[in-house]
């Protein structure tokens, strides 16, 4: 989709008029409208106005999907060439999501197989976890009508569902490995080494029979093309994890420390918790972590999470635990398998502003950051080894943080060579 198939919105001709055309190319022109509006006089909040105006009329189900599915096309444009643009539409999407989301609750019982999957992969190229009750009628309608589904709908329910971090029901995997046991070419090109990477996801998430059998079914057949970055970082994760002998190196460069890191290394030593940092110090990862705290003569490290290794959360625009995306699960289970009597602790952003002092963190005194500091650092030293993700339970009346146990992700059954 390039810009110049978008077509601006004819003068003087109200939105109302164009409500008939709107599920097709015609859908284009509003988001048209978006694209251009810093040359109007006009703001992102009249979009806003005007988006909402669609969920006053009734869709039928194809309708439903098309106009969930072209929002996420959009999205999916502009991380490419505005990625301003990109959150501040997904901003203004996720506000309003429930009028979306309730016409398709009631709809999907009632899709087809390329309706449910092209409302799932709006989610993910919004980067929008389903809400429980949506996610709910989902997979009991993946379950209903996974013998219905063409090649390119397995393999994009999965990815989409790996990138979410959503696990399907186990007949998604068994209907799927039947298909691809009876034929090798079910699959083609790039949809196996897709469906090879969200696979290891699911199996990181929890851990199937059914996930390794396939991948060892598409293993002979994956090829890559020498300059596809994204296949070749996907194929490399999922041979780390599966424990295959690797075909292909890591073509993406782990980021060094960033400013951010550093911050909140002097803020852990303003709280009295020693810090360095070490190169290589899991294997296979030369970068992974980003600072190493000792309390008390045990060591702890740390990764520090900024707001792109989280999806949100659909019609919640803010969330004290953001939800990991997809890959961000695996790498936490791979750091688990190459560092087994580590103990690692992954810290969202929305936490570690609060102990740096960033944003509500400001409301907060030096000595109440270093308390909450040092009580996740304590609770991970008294644990056994393992991955945990530091996490806030709440608000309280007085506008105090009350502190979660840690979360330690689900452990692997051995069943994979680290």
């Amino acid at each position: 989709m390039g810009a110049g198939s978008l077509r601006r919105v004819s003068a003087g001709r109200s939105f109302n008029s164009i409500r008939a055309e709107l599920i097709g190319s015609d859908l284009d022109e509003l988001f048209y409208y978006f694209f251009h509006i810093d040359e109007r006089d006009d703001s992102p909040e009249t979009f806003q106005y005007q988006w909402n105006k669609l969920g006053s009329f009734s869709w039928n189900p194809k309708q439903i999907a098309n106009i969930i599915g072209r929002i996420g096309d959009h999205v999916e444009f502009l991380d490419e060439c505005e990625p301003d643009h990109a959150q501040e539409l997904r901003r203004i999407m996720n506000r309003s999501w429930h009028q979306w989301e309730e016409p398709a609750l009631n709809a999907i019982d009632r899709f087809q197989p390329r309706h449910l999957s092209m409302t799932i992969q709006a989610h993910r190229q919004l980067g929008f976890v389903p809400t429980p009750e949506f996610k709910r009628h989902w997979l009991r309608a993946a379950r209903k009508t996974a013998k219905q589904y063409r090649p390119s709908h397995f393999t994009g329910q999965i990815h989409d569902a790996a990138s979410l971090g959503v696990f399907l029901p186990q007949t998604a995997f068994t209907n799927l490995l039947d298909r691809v046991s009876t034929s090798s070419d079910f699959l083609r090109g790039r949809q196996r080494t897709t469906l090879l990477w969200s696979l290891a996801i699911h199996d990181a998430m929890r851990p199937l029979p059914e996930c390794k059998e396939i991948a060892e079914l598409l293993r002979p057949h994956i090829q890559i093309r020498r300059f596809d970055v994204a296949q070749q970082k996907m194929l490399h994760d999922a041979e780390k994890y599966f424990g295959w002998e690797p075909t292909v190196d890591n073509p993406v460069r782990e980021e060094t420390r960033s400013g951010y890191e550093k911050d909140f290394a002097r803020a852990l030593r303003r709280a009295g918790i020693e810090t360095r940092k070490e190169e290589g110090r899991i294997p296979g990862f030369n970068n992974a972590i980003d600072i190493t705290g000792t309390l008390n003569g045990t060591d702890v490290d740390i990764e520090v999470d900024g707001s792109t290794h989280f999806n949100q959360i659909a019609g919640v625009p803010q969330s004290l635990n953001p939800p990991y995306k997809g890959k961000d699960l695996l790498r936490s289970r791979r750091l688990q398998q190459a560092a087994p009597e580590a103990r690692i602790l992954r810290v969202p952003h929305t936490v570690a502003d609060i102990i740096m002092g960033k944003g509500v963190g400001r409301s907060y005194s030096k000595e109440r950051r270093g308390e909450i500091a040092r009580h996740f650092i304590q609770k991970v030293t008294e644990q056994p080894a393992g991955l945990f993700k530091a996490a806030i339970k709440s608000v309280n009346d007085e506008g105090d943080f009350v502190l979660a146990h840690l979360i330690k992700p689900q452990r692997a059954r051995s069943r994979h060579t680290p």
